[in-house]
């Protein structure tokens, strides 16, 4: 419903334009309220997670990733005041992001400007961020030892706990391959604590896979997996696709959702972001943005 209605309110170009710019640099609003909240997040020494106010860190890191390829496509398609501002929440939303200490996010993150770049042939502003945010590892200790386990992923008790419930999840999934167990947490949950039982092996908690595929694979099957994966496919190849019908800053701001897209995916095979209302209504409205495009062709209407 949210896709709808979002998509209806944009079939307008100038809604449309509205509604990026305020996707992309409201969230840096969000970055300063929380290093105000609690400034102490900037002492890295500490290692104090930035999440407020969104319910967790990993959830804030999951909406930065999605949000700063906007940000960074209003500052290579905009001029001027509109420019600064991106130039200003971007920052901010960057440094929140690195405080999250969402090690997916980073992923999904560094995936979608690489992408954005390559789409763009903008090297000189992705080589400027990418070297920011290398130089900030390399002096700052604690983002070197968290970054430095996804290299020796045997040392982090966080990430072997990942592995063991996305290998139950696989497991549960393969024992219900064409529909799963059940759309929804209190299924997953259910099915994984009956395999347990069965395999006499203690399982303390569980609320997700922390993996968006083999989440959906449990729970609704191959049927539900290939169904996501052709909307994402889908969803990537319409908007490169409508690149070629749009002038400059409307085709900057089209790779821009196209790299906030892929950011999403990245940062899925470390998360699940539908049991969240911020990523997930982020991400219909993306879904929205991208259909409702007045120039984009064959694009659904109301």
């Amino acid at each position: 419903m949210h896709y709808l209605m979002i998509l209806d309110f944009c079939s307008d170009q100038k809604r449309w334009r509205v509604i990026f710019h305020l996707l992309a640099l409201l969230p840096g609003l969000l970055a300063v309220r929380g290093i105000l909240y609690d400034p102490l997040v900037l002492e890295l020494d500490q290692m104090r997670r930035f999440g407020y106010p969104l319910p967790h860190p990993n959830i804030a890191g999951y909406l930065f990733a999605m949000t700063l390829p906007l940000c960074l496509a209003i500052a290579v398609g905009e001029r001027g005041r509109m420019r600064a501002l991106s130039l200003l929440s971007g920052g901010a939303q960057l440094l929140a992001l690195i405080l999250t200490y969402s090690r997916g996010s980073w992923l999904g993150w560094c995936a979608s400007i690489v992408s954005f770049g390559v789409m763009l042939k903008r090297w000189r502003e992705i080589w400027v961020i990418l070297t920011v945010v290398g130089l900030l590892l390399t002096f700052a200790t604690p983002l070197q030892q968290r970054l430095f386990t996804l290299v020796r992923p045997q040392t982090d008790f966080s990430i072997n706990d990942r592995i063991q419930s996305m290998e139950a999840g696989l497991k549960l999934g393969l024992e219900h391959p064409v529909l799963g167990v059940g759309y929804g947490r209190g299924q997953l949950r259910a099915g994984l604590r009956e395999q347990h039982e069965n395999a006499a092996t203690e399982y303390t908690h569980i609320a997700h896979t922390h993996n968006m595929y083999v989440e959906l694979f449990a729970q609704t099957g191959l049927l539900g997996l290939g169904a996501f994966l052709w909307l994402l496919c889908h969803t990537l190849s319409r908007t490169f696709g409508a690149t070629g019908h749009l002038d400059d800053a409307s085709r900057v701001f089209q790779l821009g959702i196209a790299a906030a897209w892929i950011a999403f995916a990245v940062t899925g095979l470390g998360d699940v972001p539908f049991y969240h209302h911020e990523i997930r209504i982020l991400f219909f409205t993306l879904l929205a943005l991208n259909d409702s495009h007045p120039t984009v062709p064959n694009s659904p209407r109301i």
